[in-house]
């Protein structure tokens, strides 16, 4: 082995002399080659000097062999000296110990000898003495003795065969052992080499490949995220609809909401209209009523609106329709007033998403505008209906059902597959629909694959009419064909998939059909019969005039009358059956399965730029494996950067070079151009795929979302209104029954009161009289001053009964009606307006234009919100916002320049009225106002920018107010008389008061 070993580093020695001669040669001749020559002779060195390295090894292994084989012998020299010295003396122990034994078994013979009788004879002595039984008896121990040998020779030989076999195999495995391990030394070199460079490859690949890891594991935990958010979103909006559908039908239910609540919210309507001294309920119960109606609504809001009952004054009753959107206080408080009547429909509504199993709500779109715009009214909550004073149960009740409507509304259609379809939209009809969207998505990828291959292939053909080589377009091209038809595949399989079902549902609605021509030919088989046994029944009746057939003939009509009533039905579910039938053949002709135009070149535009990126890709890796991989020309790119920068030095240049190895690892300047150039076209091809899978992606929404829209008007045009369902006649005799009592009672509480038309004229009258008792009143504080009272002209204007109308050219421009304003108005009323003057004005707007305005209170700066401002103006009403104006110069011009651009963004241009408060305004009244209160209301200042600024306004306003007392002006009188100020700090606030 040892010399087979130093064969083996002699032949490596001369290879590695060998080598290195040669590289020395090819470095002399081929010192100005390029770089990747050059890299190529360190790679070599770098072997070389690893095969010395490895020979100088095996040397070493060799002599320390060598040394152990010495040691071995020495060894195995002293332990053979040692065992023949100890089988000498084993040997002559045993010579002495036999010696002795015999001279003692003689000793012992003769002493028995000589003991023996005369003549007697000893039997060893007889033991010699050969006699015929001797000589048989050796010759038959001859014979088995010599049997025996045989056997033990023949099993000897059978041992002696298996040992020299083992001992071949012994010594073949060792002579094999040396071969091989020859032959391992040989190619261990190899091994070294190739191990290094595929180590080199491998690393690159694996850094790769890690990177690649880390992306799809990234994308594996933020997809993860995602999905586990959406599924707790949905879940949780499951619950949301689960529970406001609930909270719906318990807040109308009969436990919560009775008749009698909404007949007590009536009362204080009406007697608010007829008593000025009480007040109306806030605006938005109107609003509230309002939106409840058009829930209810037949047409989703249009011109249709309720009939009720009324009476004249004479009472004479008559039909009265009560409008929805522009529902009055009267007509609120007669359709309140009939409780039973609308407490049903609301529960019938309501009962609707909670019911098993649940069906979709439809609610009008001008039901959801309308709440939608008092969505920033602070007093449409329930924390504002709550302080209502009368009927506040009642107003609590209805917004929490609308509310609760609201987002059952809004959130069912996230369950469409869930809920079940209604009678507009059924189940087979989701299900197609979202089967052809899913259709339209698979059909879009396919023409995205399908360009895909077809730029590809046009490469290849160009490539191969130029005469040149294609690996990277064949593949590309292979790459592009598996995607095309994998998702071929998967448009085929939902194609199959859909006429499975279509076929399932055309076969459910034939067997359905047969079903129901067997029904009607059944019972009209079973009228028949009942026909013909009541006609024979009564003509024996009449023949024979037995009393048991007059008996049965009761019985029989009352079958005959069933059997009738039960093939009616029948023939009203096939008709039924056959109607939803061609109903649903047209829906089907409906259902949008192919891709537009636009979306089609959409799709080809993304499949050339996949192409194009995907060449750009390959021919990049391409030329990267042929320079070492991507990591190493990167690494080298990087140090020729650094090599290149003009602010380095020759020394920090030795520096690198010796910290970084040689200076020939680096990009020449052609590779490094060429690197470059990728680069740039690697970045232009992915730009322009991002734009293409974005237009792709922008289009393909604006299709989903035009067939959403399209979807949605049709179901809310073939939708069965709420009220149009048919009503049982308990309950339309209940609601007839209300409806007159209610009719009646009204009519009975108007002869109470004084009618409308007078009502004007009686405020004219109490008008008058007031400005005649204020000018009395006037003339007798003149009389006791001494003073001259001057009647002014306009005093007497209007009160003169005999004063003759003035022609419409005659009137002065303020004496003029006010011309109709078709635009809506946005009435801005600033929060620095105090807190009394504030609700008066808010109150009697509501009051007198009742239903007219929705008031918003927005939290945003200025208080100016256009999207909430938008919400009652595209329903056609006014808006009454709550702003911050702003006090001082910056805040007021900042609320002039939001106001502009609101004003602007919103449409119809609104006509603006905005209400500013008064620098004077004072804090309180004229006696000490409590801590902490002022003239606006604490909430108002909260919200305002210039609160202190405000603040200091309205103290200063209420100390002038009270320097203008009599007490101040006697006060201020007297200290004047004073030759000495009462103290220095009246001095120091008399001369202040001078200076300002």
């Amino acid at each position: 082995e040892m010399k087979a070993d130093l064969e083996e580093i002699q032949l490596l020695e001369r290879d590695a002399d060998r080598l290195e001669a040669e590289a020395a040669a090819r470095d002399a001749a081929q010192q100005k080659k390029s770089a990747a020559e050059i890299q190529r002779a360190q790679r070599g060195k770098a072997a070389r000097e690893e095969a010395r390295r490895r020979a100088n090894e095996l040397k070493e292994d060799v002599k320390k062999a060598e040394r152990r084989v010495t040691e071995l012998e020495e060894a195995f020299r002293l332990r053979t000296h040692d065992y023949e010295k100890r089988q000498k003396e084993r040997q002559s122990l045993k010579r002495s110990e036999r010696e002795i034994e015999d001279k003692r078994r003689a000793v012992e013979l003769e002493r028995a000898r000589r003991l023996l009788p005369p003549g007697g004879v000893h039997p060893a002595d007889e033991r010699k003495a050969r006699t015929l039984e001797d000589v048989s008896a050796t010759s038959i121990t001859r014979m088995v003795r010599g049997k025996l040998a045989r056997l033990y020779a023949k099993r000897l030989r059978r041992v002696y065969a298996r040992a020299a076999t083992i001992i071949a195999a012994g010594i073949r495995g060792k002579l094999s052992r040396i071969y091989a391990k020859k032959i391992r030394t040989a190619r261990y070199a190899a091994n070294n080499i190739q191990r290094v460079t595929r180590g080199r490859q491998a690393r690159a690949r694996y850094y790769v490949l890690r990177e690649r890891s880390h992306q799809q594991k990234a994308a594996v935990k933020i997809q993860t995220a995602q999905r586990g958010r959406s599924a707790r979103r949905r879940v949780s909006r499951r619950k949301e609809l689960r529970r406001k559908a609930l909270a719906a039908a318990e807040a109308v239910s009969v436990r919560k909401l009775f008749a009698q609540d909404l007949k007590e919210l009536a009362t204080a309507i009406q007697e608010a209209q007829v008593d000025a001294r009480l007040a109306f309920p806030p605006a938005a119960v109107l609003g509230l009523v309002r939106i409840v109606m058009l829930m209810l609504s037949e047409d989703g809001g249009g011109a249709l609106g309720t009939t009720l009952s009324d009476y004249t004054a004479i009472g004479t009753k008559h039909p009265m329709e009560v409008e929805r959107n522009d529902l009055s206080w009267t007509g609120a408080v007669k359709v309140l007033r009939r409780g039973n009547w609308l407490l049903r429909r609301l529960r019938f509504l309501a009962a609707g998403p909670a019911s098993v199993p649940p069906r979709l709500l439809s609610l009008p779109l001008q039901s959801l505008e309308l709440l939608r715009a008092y969505d920033n009214d602070p007093t449409m909550t329930i924390e504002a209906m709550e302080r209502v004073v009368v009927g506040r149960k009642a107003c609590v009740q209805l917004l929490t059902y609308v509310q609760s409507l609201r987002i059952v509304y809004e959130v069912q259609a996230d369950f469409f597959e869930q809920l079940g379809g209604d009678e507009s939209t059924p189940n087979w009809l989701i299900r197609r629909r979202l089967g052809a969207q899913r259709r339209r998505t698979l059909q879009a990828q396919q023409l995205v694959d399908k360009h895909d291959v077809e730029a590809c292939g046009a490469a290849l053909r160009q490539k191969k009419a130029d005469g040149l080589k294609f690996p990277v377009e064949a593949t590309c091209l292979e790459a592009a064909r598996l995607r095309f038809q994998a998702s071929d595949d998967e448009l085929n399989a939902h194609d199959a998939a859909e006429a499975a079902h279509s076929m399932r549902d055309e076969i459910k609605i034939r067997e359905e059909e047969v079903e129901r021509v067997a029904d009607c030919k059944q019972t009209l088989k079973r009228v028949r019969y009942a026909d013909d046994a009541l006609t024979q029944a009564m003509h024996d009746a009449r023949t024979s005039g037995s009393t048991i057939t007059l008996s049965r003939l009761p019985k029989m009509r009352g079958d005959c009358t069933e059997a009738r009533i039960d093939e009616r039905e029948a023939r009203a579910k096939l008709a039924l059956v056959r109607r939803n039938a061609s109903v649903a053949a047209k829906r089907r002709k409906t259902i949008v399965v192919e891709l537009p135009p636009e979306v089609k070149y959409r799709a080809a535009a993304c499949g050339e730029a996949r192409c194009a990126a995907a060449l750009a890709k390959e021919k990049l890796l391409l030329w990267f494996r042929a320079r070492g991989g991507e990591t190493h020309v990167r690494k080298m790119a990087a140090k020729a950067v650094r090599a290149s920068a003009q602010s380095i030095d020759g020394k920090q240049q030795q520096v690198w070079s010796r910290s970084r190895g040689s200076d020939l690892a680096r990009l020449n300047e052609r590779d490094d151009q060429e690197l470059k150039a990728f680069d740039a076209e690697m970045d232009d091809c992915a730009t322009r795929l991002r734009d293409a899978e974005e237009a792709l992606k922008r289009v393909r929404e604006e299709l989903e979302c035009e067939i959403t829209k399209t979807e949605d008007d049709e179901r809310a045009r073939d939708q069965k209104p709420v009220a149009a369902l048919d009503a049982t006649d308990e309950e339309k005799a209940e609601d007839c029954r209300e409806d007159e009592f209610c009719a009646v009672e009204e009519l009975m509480l108007d002869k109470r009161f004084v009618p409308e038309p007078f009502l004007p004229q009686l405020a004219m009258e109490r008008a008058a009289e007031a400005k005649r008792k204020a000018r009395q009143a006037e003339e007798e504080m003149a009389r006791e001053l001494g003073a001259v009272h001057v009647r002014k002209q306009d005093d007497d204007v209007g009160l003169a009964d005999d004063a003759p109308p003035k022609a419409p050219e005659e009137l002065e421009e303020h004496e003029k009606s006010p011309p109709p304003r078709p635009r809506p108005l946005l009435v801005l009323v600033a929060r620095d307006i105090p807190s009394v003057a504030k609700r008066k004005i808010v109150d009697r707007l509501c009051n007198e234009l009742e239903g007219e305005f929705v008031r918003v209170c927005s939290d945003l700066p200025q208080g100016i919100d256009p999207e909430a401002f938008q919400a009652p103006l595209s329903v056609g009403k006014s808006v009454l916002a709550d702003v911050d104006s702003g006090v001082a110069h910056d805040c007021r011009h900042m609320f002039i320049d939001a106001l502009a651009f609101c004003k602007a963004a919103l449409f119809p241009t609104p006509r603006v009225i905005l209400v500013l408060g008064d620098a004077r305004n004072r804090r309180g009244a004229c006696a000490p106002s409590p801590s902490g209160h002022y003239g606006v209301s604490i909430q108002d200042l909260d919200k305002m920018h210039d609160r202190n600024l405000k603040c200091d306004l309205q103290d200063a306003a209420e100390h002038l107010a009270r320097l203008t007392e009599n007490e101040a002006l006697e006060n201020l009188a007297s200290w004047s008389t004073q030759e000495r100020p009462p103290s220095l700090g009246h001095a120091l606030a008399m001369e202040a008061a001078i200076i300002l």
